[in-house]
């Protein structure tokens, strides 16, 4: 059998460039599921038919339909009108909701997100172990150096022991300032459905 070998696009197909997607934390697990990855992986390389997915996956399609339903209710891909599936952003920072009866309180997770970096494909970060492509990548000096001039200039002190986890660190700590700028200088406006109000 011959190798098949899958070609990066300058651009991956991606729904929203430039914005950073804010998942909850069961959400972004469901992409950690090991028949997952594979979807998303090939989604970004530009394999973004369903029917080319299963093919290449080797798998029926009503279980690929299964996994993208899944994929696309905890908000990581889209579906383009043309019947394409594309990542819904390049950026995936994770955070968790804690309640009780007096208050709401939303943190954002530091040290879990995901984004898609244009020579290696996506870029998972799981606050479990070190992302593998950073420990094979022969950047790896350059990016960390990288890494500590960006977080330097914006003001944070990283705690990451790779690039790939401190670009994570860098954008939390990006969402979080915005999330603050914005909860401070606006007010919130809360859609309601009937069924909640009954």
């Amino acid at each position: 059998m011959e190798a098949e070998i899958i070609s990066f696009p300058t651009l991956p197909p991606v729904a929203s460039n430039g914005r950073i997607r804010l998942l909850r934390e069961d959400m972004f697990d469901v992409a950690l599921v090991r028949e997952r990855l594979p979807i998303l992986k090939l989604i970004v390389f530009g394999v973004t038919r369903a029917a080319v997915l299963a093919e290449k996956l080797h798998i029926p399609r009503s279980t690929l339909y299964r996994h993208l339903n899944t994929l696309m209710r905890a908000g990581w891909i889209e579906r383009r009108g043309d019947g394409e599936y594309v990542l819904a952003s390049n950026i995936f920072l994770v955070y968790k909701i804690m309640a009780n009866d007096d208050s709401v309180m939303i943190s954002i997770v530091n040290n879990k997100g995901a984004f898609v970096d244009k020579r290696t494909g996506l870029i998972i970060v799981t606050g479990r172990q070190p992302p593998v492509n950073c420990m094979r990548c022969r950047d790896l000096q350059k990016c960390t150096e990288i890494a500590k001039n960006v977080a330097k200039s914006i003001g944070i002190k990283l705690r990451s022991l790779t690039p790939a986890e401190a670009f994570v660190e860098i954008m939390t700590c990006i969402a979080k300032r915005i999330l603050q700028r914005g909860l401070a200088q606006t007010y919130i406006e809360l859609k309601t459905r009937n069924e909640m109000l009954e």
